[in-house]
């Protein structure tokens, strides 16, 4: 055998014990993290539970390393070390991406120093957990549903954080408003989607705009006639709980555009989850 396949082999199997080596330790990781009882200040045991759901819903989709990850954050958190948001530099983010992220880091740390933690530890757990969430997956960049799911549930929580404190909440997000999600053909309000109605509702009641505009939309399977009836009954949807959260019915605005402003363009009859949608734009 040469030197350099005698070298090739050694340097291929230490690679090989030095990955099985992380990998024991990301799952020592995750089972410490599960097996931790967390006896420290509420927003501790909120951030436990949160990250404990993230690690596993990333092993459950066989990412070892995010899984590893969120289970650190969560023992650091059960044994009442203080975990931070995750720092935008830590990920590698899509240009396009970096303000955005930015300024909502800004807003979560913000409240959290004004003291989040303490006054409203539910939703400031959520909300951090949610931002780490968004900007793994944006780092992914590959399933748009689970960006939008985290980011919903990010700018959600973080209302009621804002609302609890007395802050001003963010009006909406830069240049993307407030985007409710429906399910294939349907116009009934998913918990996510009530959430960010709510969101944007107490935005609008904490003084953060004064009228409301809702454009309803739908993906291209199915007839335009269908669509556009479905997008009408979506926007209805959405209008009804904002009246429900008190928002009077003169600062509301309708606008039902079926499936001719996709958020994603598609072919016909293509089945995009983007585009079944209820924009909420929020107005000075």
């Amino acid at each position: 055998m040469s030197k350099f396949v005698s070298g090739l082999a050694v340097g291929t199997a230490l690679f090989v014990l030095a990955a099985c080596a992380q990998g024991m330790a990301l799952e020592d990781d995750y089972e410490a993290a599960r097996a931790a009882t967390p006896e420290g200040p509420a927003f501790n045991r909120h951030l436990h539970a949160d990250y404990m759901e993230l690690s596993t819903t990333e092993r459950g989709e066989y990412d070892w390393i995010d899984s590893g990850h969120f289970a650190t954050k969560a023992l650091s958190s059960a044994n009442d070390e203080q975990v931070s948001p995750d720092p935008i530099y830590s990920r590698r983010l899509p240009p396009d991406t970096v303000a955005t992220l930015t300024e909502a880091r800004k807003q979560l740390t913000s409240a959290l120093e004004a003291g989040a933690r303490n006054r409203t530890p539910e939703a400031a757990a959520e909300s951090q957990t949610s931002f780490d969430c968004w900007l793994q997956e944006q780092e992914e960049n590959h399933q748009s549903d689970d960006i939008s799911l985290c980011r919903e549930r990010f700018y959600a929580a973080l209302a009621r954080v804002q609302t609890d404190m007395g802050q001003r909440v963010a009006s909406a997000r830069p240049g993307d408003g407030y985007l409710v999600f429906f399910d294939f053909n349907s116009a009934k309000l998913t918990g996510q989607a009530v959430a960010t109605v709510e969101a944007a509702a107490a935005a609008l009641k904490a003084g953060a705009a004064t009228k409301v505009a809702l454009s309803g939309h739908a993906d291209r399977v199915g007839s335009s006639t269908y669509n556009m009836e479905l997008s009408q009954r979506r926007l209805e949807a959405v209008r009804q709980l904002m009246l429900s959260a008190g928002i009077k019915a003169e600062q509301i605005g309708l606008a039902s555009y079926g499936d001719t402003r996709p958020r994603v363009t598609t072919r016909d009859d293509a089945a995009e989850p983007q585009n079944r949608r209820v924009e909420i734009d929020l107005l000075k």
